[in-house]
């Protein structure tokens, strides 16, 4: 019986792994890029009609 559970879970994971492999490119533009760096860690800040694109879906702010 754990044989089959066993199994059951190695398959299911490899269905997750095969459905996270394929990721879309995300694509984010604004009017204006800011960078800077702080306590050790790079920022960027993306300012005025700000775009991000993944795939088919589209968000502006």
């Amino acid at each position: 019986m754990n044989l089959i559970f066993i199994k059951i879970f190695i398959l299911l994971s490899f269905i997750n792994i095969y459905a996270q492999e394929k990721k879309e490119p995300m694509t984010i533009v604004g009017d204006s890029l800011v960078g800077s760096f702080v306590n050790g860690e790079t920022i960027r800040e993306v300012y005025g009609n700000v775009f991000l694109t993944q795939g088919n879906l589209v968000i502006t702010c």
